[in-house]
């Protein structure tokens, strides 16, 4: 039986250069800092937390890392343009998944970081 209480969520993503990658999480996505400093950096979602930390790991740039993480938004063609100013990639544009009520599109951050951004069918 559990006896502590969870009080949150935080999704990490590793990233090689944090000022570039906050950038983009407060440009691009809009997100509002919570902490930062030069290794980890927190944003808030709702009651979500999305940290950046830092990482010495070399990846090579063709070496795609998937978060896991996915969005809702309102209007995602402007989404993925925004992005895409942000210096992201739109790895899968847009399309309509009609049996799950959505659009879906895969899209990168500056770090190579996929995640998943959704567009709900009304």
């Amino acid at each position: 039986m559990q006896n502590y209480n969870l009080l949150g969520l935080k999704f990490i993503v590793f990233v090689s250069n944090m000022e570039r990658a906050i950038k983009f999480y407060k440009s691009a996505l809009g997100l509002t800092t919570k902490f930062e400093s030069p290794y980890w950096t927190e944003f808030e979602l709702g009651t979500a937390i999305i940290a950046l930390h830092i990482t010495d790991i070399e990846r090579p740039e063709c070496q795609p890392v998937e978060t896991g993480l996915s969005f809702t938004v309102s209007n995602i063609e402007q989404a993925c343009e925004i992005i895409k100013s942000y210096g992201g990639l739109v790895i899968s544009p847009p399309i309509q998944r009609v049996n799950e009520g959505i659009i879906l599109a895969t899209l990168s951050d500056t770090e190579g970081n996929y995640f998943f951004m959704t567009e709900l069918l009304e």
